[in-house]
């Protein structure tokens, strides 16, 4: 052979069209008004002249621009590949669909859009006019629910009419259309049918647009809450089918089914079905509980299950604890039997399976007694957790406890094991006893307990008495993370928010212990900007920037564990790359910070002199000002931060200065050491916020500092100004009253403005 390499060549290509031929034979390419789209056609199309039940799928954001082959990577068009015929099953018909993978050039397309879309696919092929169903996942769910609810409220239903159901899975929150929900009532009244699968821990606010589709027309919307792969946002396949699984049945309208069943049981201004009966859950019963001695080591378990409005279809024996591993024979029946004992005390639960899937659990007990009499078991001790104390701090209590699993404690001991010669211990032979007269170093102390035959246990606890804690902030530092790269600097805590929305307690900047937690109301993504992203950050480590908990729906940050007699003073940092539009607005209060969160690499949302509440806690609110708000890290500094210089109070000191600072009511105007007409700081006086409007001049990256008469920087923020005019406000109402000094620097330009707080306007 000449040319072995492109015979071999040749054989590969000819190989892999085949193969693709083979992945695509369900379905074929097109474009639809410009959008690449994908169609699988009833077999007996070309031929029957009939209309057919029409399901028109969007696909999620990372699936959406101009590489065809994304749109049915996912979704209904996987599972075409996989070899599903575009039929299902329903009531022993067989229903057929057309089936059109549909994929936007770009994100979040209007109805306009859609609709021209849609009206082209029903030119071109036979729809029928009252079964055509939207669906889609993440962003294509936006999609479907962003059409039906996009007519004026109370009509006409130019759209609503259209779509006989919908079914988004994990769709984004569909409150684009004002008001929301309210303009479902439209697709209710229209005769459309909702169904919306949420994962519990995804946030997509999905059961308000049910609910308001069923207050609107009894039964038209149907929510599913789903806990697949940990309840994120994630598993499209259970649903749809492909990626090599079937799609999954749920109880949809009292019958269990997959979503294209449900769609083809769905005509528009159709009968909705009453809804089923509530299941009322079975009982389970395992049966009295037993003795037996050994040598007899077996013993019957005999339960039963009963089902109030059904039958039980299932039966579980499992041993939820004891001094060993048992056997269970027949454990998936009523009866069954175990074997392998020895002494002790086991229990055994036996679960029970209704026809409709509710489950029920009963225990019960077997005993089982040594041939003589039993010995008697140790007790077990627990001196409680470790404790550290700062001098001069020199007395702690110290609480144990003991527990016998055949008896009583009779008796209790405290004695020390090591540590300094001084310290005392009060009630030593009480449970709980009290440390004093102690000095810098680390104890040991022991707790000893007896029980009622004599038998002893002992566990240990440490004491450290560390030095005075000098004056000053301590300071705590969180990077939010992904879980497999977290930030490298034993400065940071690093905290995946993810999957724990309640952190441990972290640790102070300088490695020792603090009492300090955090916790999110939410954290259904973690968004990756990328290794090399920030490079040029100044307000905080690269590192910390990565990663970003982001969100749709407002939140919660709760800090906890605070003192309070202290008062503490917050930074929190946000930056997302390629993602504009986005702002974050953090809030304390009344107290508000808000950063431009895209490609941010030096503005800084920050918070002093902020009081806990009783509990030790202070709760920031996350709210958005676009579609999404992000948090990438924050820091909590322990201590009150100095607020200027010597108070001045509401007397006729202010009165008669005012000549020299003229109050700014309704036009912008400030006093500056240095002229710069595209800066105006107002009001001034001020009393809680201060206002900064940075005219056309302004341009590039930019600084905002305010200082106190000492020259100290009180508060500072820096950005990046593109649009002809941009304005900054400074929350100030934590300053004491008196002279400060605004500096703007942008540019190689430099404007300082003298201002005054006062207690208010009417001074």
């Amino acid at each position: 052979m000449k040319n072995p390499t492109k015979f071999i060549f040749a054989i590969v290509c000819f190989a892999a069209l085949l193969f693709n031929n083979k992945a695509n034979a369900q379905q074929s390419y097109t474009t639809v008004n410009g959008w690449n789209a994908y169609v699988h056609l009833p077999a007996n199309y070309a031929t029957s002249g009939i209309s057919y039940p029409t399901i028109i799928f969007f696909p999620g954001i990372g699936e959406i621009g101009t590489d065809a082959n994304r749109v049915i990577a996912i979704g209904p068009g996987a599972y075409l590949s996989q070899g599903w015929n575009g039929n299902v099953s329903v009531s022993g018909t067989t229903v057929e669909f057309i089936v059109i993978s549909l994929q936007p050039s770009s994100g979040f397309p209007n109805e306009y859009l859609m609709n021209q879309a849609i009206q082209n696919i029903k030119s071109r092929y036979r729809v029928h006019p009252n079964k055509l169903y939207l669906t889609g996942l993440s962003h294509g769910g936006w999609c479907s629910s962003t059409f039906v609810s996009g007519d004026p409220y109370g009509g006409p239903y130019n759209y609503a009419s259209q779509i006989a159901a919908v079914v988004t899975v994990q769709g984004m929150r569909p409150d684009d259309n004002s008001p929301y929900p309210n303009l479902f009532d439209n697709y209710a009244n229209a005769g459309g049918r909702y169904l919306g699968f949420e994962q519990t821990l995804d946030g997509r606010d999905t059961k308000t647009v049910v609910d308001r589709m069923n207050a609107t027309r009894a039964n038209s919307g149907i929510y599913v809450s789903t806990n697949f792969g940990g309840g994120g946002h994630c598993c499209w396949e259970e649903y749809y089918g492909g990626g090599g699984k079937q799609p999954g049945n749920f109880m949809l309208d009292g019958i269990s089914q997959n979503i294209y069943q449900w769609m083809a049981r769905q005509t528009l201004g159709g009968t909705v079905p009453s809804p089923p009966p509530a299941n009322t859950p079975p009982v389970s019963d395992a049966g009295s509980d037993k003795t037996i001695t050994l040598p007899e080591n077996s013993t019957s378990l005999n339960g039963s299950g009963t089902d109030a409005n059904g039958s039980i279809s299932s039966y579980k024996w499992t041993q939820s604890s004891g001094p060993s591993s048992s056997s269970i024979s027949n454990s998936t029946s009523a009866n069954a039997t175990v074997s392998s004992l020895v002494q002790g005390t086991y229990l055994f639960d036996l679960l029970v399976t209704d026809n409709l899937g509710a489950t029920a659990t009963d225990r019960m007990q077997v005993t089982v007694n040594p041939s003589g009499p039993p010995p008697n078991q140790l007790p077990s001790a627990n001196a409680g957790s470790d404790k550290s104390v700062p001098l001069p701090v020199n007395n702690v209590s110290i609480a144990g406890s003991g527990s016998d699993p055949d008896g009583t404690i009779s008796g209790y001991l405290w004695s020390k094991v090591s540590g300094p010669s001084s310290g005392s211990i009060s009630n030593a032979t009480s449970s709980t006893a009290t440390l004093s007269g102690l000095v810098q170093g680390v104890y040991q102390y022991q707790l000893k307990v007896t029980d009622n035959k004599g038998a002893t246990a002992t566990d240990n606890m440490q004491v450290a008495v560390n030095q005075p804690v000098p004056p000053g902030s301590k300071m705590v530092k969180v990077n939010l993370y992904n879980g497999t790269t977290p930030f490298n600097d034993p400065q940071w805590n690093n905290w995946k928010a993810v999957s724990k929305t309640k952190s441990i307690s972290f640790l102070y900047q300088d490695g020792s212990a603090s009492t300090i937690k955090a916790e999110l109301s939410s954290s259904p993504l973690l968004v990756d900007n990328g290794g090399s992203y920030a490079s040029g950050a100044t307000g905080v480590p690269q590192g910390v920037l990565r990663y970003n908990s982001a969100a749709t729906s407002n939140r919660t940050l709760t800090v906890s564990g605070l003192n309070t007699a202290q008062k503490y003073s917050f930074e929190f940092y946000a930056s997302r790359s390629s993602y504009s539009g986005n702002k974050t607005v953090y809030s304390i209060g009344n107290l508000k910070d808000t950063i431009n969160t895209a490609n941010n690499l030096n503005d800084i949302a920050k918070f002093i002199n902020i009081t806990p509440d009783n509990a030790g806690k202070i709760v920031i609110k996350l709210s958005r000002a676009g579609i999404w708000h992000y948090i990438a890290g924050f820091t909590v500094s322990e201590g009150s931060v100095a607020s200027g210089i010597a108070a001045i109070e509401p007397t006729t000191a202010i009165t008669e200065s005012l000549s020299a600072f003229p109050v700014t009511t309704q036009t912008p105007e400030s006093i500056s050491d240095e002229t710069n007409s595209n800066v105006k700081v107002f009001p001034n006086p001020f009393v809680n916020t201060i206002q900064v409007e940075l005219g056309a001049e302004i341009k590039g990256k930019y600084t905002i500092n305010l200082i106190d008469g000492s020259g100290k920087i009180l508060l500072s923020k820096s950005g990046e100004k593109i649009n002809l005019s941009k304005r900054e406000s400074l929350q100030a109402a934590q300053l004491l009253y008196g002279i400060y000094f605004l500096e703007i620097i942008s540019n190689e330009r430099r404007s300082v403005h003298k201002l005054k707080k006062i207690l208010s306007t009417q001074y």
